[in-house]
């Protein structure tokens, strides 16, 4: 970075609207000078020198018109320069307030200096210090990015500047330009300097790099976002739910009315050669090339979509208990919908667990999850409750993460097998990013908890060998973690494992990985009947598919874990 951030520390945007108020006065100077001296005719005036006279009047004419329209454009270009400006003033404020605030100081070439350092008890465990350390490290990484955001945001307002000045006026382009009149010359000009959005860091972006972003811009350039352009917010990792959620519920109408208006022309297209056929799926697999298409939007977007409208229609900000979130949509051509919802509310909830689903889950089957994570919530929240002296009531969100292709019974012969732990692998990388994300966008650190489910348990795994802030992790009707030990996992706390009696898909499947069932270090937590901490009787779990059930011991010692009381989980004996 060399002396960059020190030279953008100095950045003004003052001098720059200055120039540009400037030159609108010249601008209109010379706009009126043309209208005074070209606003007429010669008149009668005819003949050779007429004619001459005539030609030389038109060149002047236009070479105005081209002055005019260099000035414009340059005017224009300072001026939104100068705002761009602005924003990396606010970034640089943002930067060095946030390591003010932090114990940390930012050298003249941009490194970022600990001041504070972190203190730990004398009778502090080795992961208690471990913890410590990766959290200070997370705070410094974000100061690291803030001040990366406001060279990178520089950089860019110089490049744009540039183009203007060299590409536009000095390589003499924009005298090419034919305008009809000088106003015309000028409204030219103006479009030509205009710099162009500012846009969000690339997709391959850390979550603190996107957080850095949005935190850089100024409250107008957010609102302007948020309005002209969710889709860049809308799946970012780092950013607040309540912001990823605003512009997913703008995406979600916006898709369901443009795949459901093209959803019933195709069905109507179809319908209409049905009826010439008595064998319908034929017809429509085999007629033309509208098949593929028509059968996705059928089979995958217009159920997704309908899911997703019913849970986010339950939402109500009025009840916390029934508020929802959409964290994430993602309807690519040809692919199952993906999504991310939530239950409570993730910007300021004491607890946050993040369920990964597994194998065979589409997103038009996630309100039957919605609907287990809403009573997890509820569990979770009485057990803290119930185990806390304190006057606030601990709070708790559960997320639904089902950002990646789960395997399904057709893609068993593919790569995307719930044989193999490819595809777990990859979308491991993704789900930590979205853990770290969750950590960055809030202020404080909230409890984070991993579960992870059948497939969903190897995609678990992989994502854990990252650092991301999850403090401990749950899996259930696991075929294998994509790891050899628990030293190769990144957790703050615990691993919790679970198998219930008849799970034919675990066991010592090792499908994904190495059995949870036989992993050192690893709470092996009971599925069976039992009784709670408030004398209540809990049901057992049987099979692959009632880890979840209501008022299950297996479902109590989630919510335990996830509210952070360990102690009233049902150990295996």
């Amino acid at each position: 970075m060399s002396a960059d951030w020190a030279q953008v520390s100095l950045w003004r945007s003052a001098p720059l609207e200055e120039k540009a108020e400037s030159l609108h006065t010249t601008e209109n100077t010379l706009v009126q000078l043309g209208y005074d001296m070209f606003g007429s005719g010669l008149g009668v005036w005819t003949g050779a020198a007429a004619l001459f006279a005539g030609i030389q009047r038109n060149l002047l004419k236009e070479s105005l018109e081209d002055r005019i329209t260099e000035v414009s454009a340059v005017r224009r270009a300072l001026h939104d320069a100068s705002d761009s400006v602005a924003s990396v003033e606010h970034a640089v404020k943002v930067a060095t307030e946030y390591a003010a605030d932090n114990g940390l100081w930012i050298a003249g070439d941009g490194t970022v200096n600990d001041e504070r350092g972190v203190t730990v008890m004398g009778d502090s465990s080795d992961q208690d210090v471990d913890s410590a350390l990766a959290d200070r490290q997370s705070t410094i990484n974000e100061c690291l990015m803030l001040v990366e955001e406001a060279v990178r945001r520089a950089y860019y307002v110089d490049q744009d500047l540039f183009a203007v000045l060299n590409d536009g006026v000095l390589s003499g382009s924009l005298a090419q330009r034919d305008a009809a009149d000088f106003r015309q010359a000028e409204r030219d000009g103006a479009g030509a300097g205009k710099l162009g959005p500012y846009k969000p860091p690339q997709d391959s972006a850390t979550p603190a790099q996107n957080a850095a972003w949005w935190a850089a811009l100024t409250q107008t350039e957010q609102d302007g976002i948020r309005r002209d352009h969710p889709e860049w917010i809308a799946n970012r990792d780092g950013l607040s739910a309540k912001l990823r959620n605003e512009a997913n519920e703008t995406l979600l109408k916006r898709y369901t009315d443009q795949y459901t208006a093209e959803y019933n022309e195709l069905d109507a297209y179809f319908k209409a050669k049905i009826a010439e056929h008595p064998d319908a799926e034929r017809v429509i697999e085999e007629t033309d090339d509208k098949s593929a298409r028509y059968l996705w939007l059928r089979e995958e977007v217009m159920p997704a979509l309908k899911t997703l409208n019913k849970i986010a229609s339950t939402s109500d900000e009025t009840s916390p208990l029934l508020e929802r979130q959409i964290l994430g949509l993602k309807i690519l051509p040809g692919e199952r919908v993906q999504a991310i919802i939530a239950a409570g509310d993730v910007d300021s909830a004491d607890n946050v667990s993040v369920f990964t689903p597994g194998f065979t889950t589409t997103t038009s089957k996630l309100d039957g999850y919605d609907q287990k994570m809403l009573e997890l919530k509820r569990r979770a929240e009485f057990i803290a409750a119930s185990s806390d002296d304190s006057d606030d009531q601990p709070t708790v969100a559960t997320v639904t993460w089902l950002d990646y292709q789960a395997p399904q019974w057709s893609t068993v012969a593919s790569s995307n097998s719930v044989l193999s732990a490819h595809t777990a692998r990859s979308a491991g990388v993704d789900l930590a990013d979205f853990y770290e994300g969750l950590n960055v966008s809030r202020a404080d650190d909230p409890h984070l908890v991993a579960l992870g489910h059948s497939y969903g348990s190897a995609v678990t795994g992989a994502a854990l060998t990252k650092e991301s802030g999850i403090d401990d992790a749950v899996v259930f009707g696991s075929p294998g973690l994509p790891i050899e030990n628990v030293d190769q996992l990144k957790l703050h706390g615990t691993l919790y494992n679970e198998q219930a009696q008849g799970d034919r898909f675990v066991g010592e499947s090792w499908a994904t990985g190495f059995d949870p069932n036989y992993m050192a270090d690893t709470v092996q937590l009971d599925t069976g009947a039992s009784t709670g901490a408030d004398k209540t009787p809990l049901a057992a779990s049987h099979g692959h598919s009632e880890y979840l059930n209501n008022r299950t011991t297996s479902q109590n010692n989630l919510a335990a874990v996830i509210a952070g009381h360990p102690e009233q989980t049902v150990e295996k004996k």
